[in-house]
């Protein structure tokens, strides 16, 4: 059985996301927001599992989950409206929080990482994003049109950006 972690579940790309994963059989580690209101909003279905955190405790996470996962969708992100998609420090603790969750990915034996709205949601403009002793390159020119870069982060684990 495939296994799938998700980060933001509860917005629309993650419910539609958890909906689609149990129709193909999938067990889903859901990543939520501790005290979220919209937790609720999660399909209840024995293959869906909810773990609440914070994203800046994902670093911590590997110790509380079990098991080998197949896919880590990371869609939680803080700040993606109004004058917070220009709060700097705030988009800058989302940057860690996504490198903090491709970290944990690569631990839980992923071998795809997806992303949605990084970096651009944060102003960051460029193709070369900096992973610790890990650098990812972006295959796709820099633009703002959103169509999907294709980032390879070590050797077998692949990471795909959404925006």
């Amino acid at each position: 059985m495939k296994r799938a972690v998700i980060t933001g579940p509860t917005g629309a790309i993650g419910m539609a996301l958890i909906t689609q994963c149990i129709r193909e059989g999938w067990e889903v580690l859901a990543v939520c927001h501790r005290g979220s209101a919209r937790i609720s909003s999660i399909p209840v279905h024995p293959r869906v599992k909810i773990l609440e955190t914070e994203l800046s405790e994902l670093g911590q996470l590997e110790q509380v989950i079990e098991g080998r996962y197949d896919v880590f969708y990371h869609f939680a992100w803080e700040g993606t409206t109004g004058a917070a998609r220009n709060d700097m420090p705030l988009q800058t603790r989302n940057i860690a929080s996504a490198l903090q969750a491709a970290e944990l990915a690569a631990k839980l034996g992923c071998n795809t990482f997806v992303g949605a709205g990084f970096p651009r949601n944060a102003g960051v403009s460029g193709k070369w994003i900096w992973y610790g002793k890990i650098m990812c390159r972006s295959n796709e020119p820099d633009t703002v049109s959103g169509t999907g870069d294709k980032t390879r982060l070590g050797t077998d684990f692949e990471c795909i950006w959404t925006f």
